[in-house]
């Protein structure tokens, strides 16, 4: 697993991933290949370590959106007053920080899932997401865990009649990862509020023991009053 902190120089071969820092004096020479991609880099910094995080999916392609849209394979039908959980797949980015006192923006960010973007709404007032299709499991599993992470999601339903739900958008700016050797989790909530009306909104506890909490991106200069909720107005 290339998650955690590691000292330079480094080299880390995985998942058709490639990684490599070495200092050359003053300057530190970074090289990420994907195989079809190849990014080099040449940082004037005095660290000597760096620490490598799953991170929000939200940041490629040049952070186009803020948000994410898990379809679900098949819908799932809520009765009145219910309240469900369920595990839903999701993509992650990863991202190099330098190792600082006050880690701030990452050196790099890539992803090895698939980017694709969707509009949530009609093109006047609707939201780009990013865009991934997952079936609903009891618990999560092992997974790529370089590509891919688990959204633990309670949804409640908050109306008087069945409400089927095809989807839930979740804010990135909130968004909370943790991950272990294994997996890579977070959890949220979708409150139904109406047939084509519902609430969403991440957590920032740990959806497991033993898990470390991931650096965060878009969250950095938000602020403390921003709640992260996000309003699904539509079809659910």
């Amino acid at each position: 697993m290339i998650y955690g902190d590691h000292e330079l120089p480094l080299k880390i071969e995985t998942d058709g991933l490639s990684i490599t820092m070495e200092r050359l004096g003053d300057i530190i020479r970074y090289t990420r290949d994907l195989g079809d991609s190849i990014v080099e880099k040449q940082i004037a910094t005095k660290v000597d370590r760096v620490i490598i995080h799953p991170v929000e999916p939200m940041l490629l392609p040049q952070q186009l959106t803020r948000l994410l849209l898990v379809d679900f394979e098949v819908p799932l039908n809520i009765q009145p007053g219910k309240s469900v959980e369920i595990n839903l797949s999701v993509p992650v980015d990863i991202a190099v920080f330098p190792y600082e006192k006050n880690t701030g923006e990452p050196l790099d960010v890539f992803t090895l899932a698939r980017t694709k973007l969707t509009l949530f709404g009609t093109p006047d007032t609707g939201h780009i997401c990013r865009y991934w299709r997952s079936s609903i499991v009891e618990k999560p599993s092992t997974v790529e865990v370089h590509k891919e992470g688990w959204l633990s999601l309670t949804i409640r339903n908050d109306t008087g009649s069945w409400v089927q739900v095809n989807r839930t958008i979740l804010e990135g700016h909130a968004m909370k990862l943790f991950f272990n050797e294994n997996l890579v989790r977070m959890r949220g909530k979708m409150k139904i509020t109406g047939k084509r009306l519902a609430e969403t909104s991440v957590s920032d506890k740990s959806p497991q023991r033993g898990m470390t909490k991931s650096l965060e991106v878009m969250s950095q200069g938000l602020l403390k009053a921003f709640t992260g909720k996000f309003i699904m107005e539509g079809e659910l």
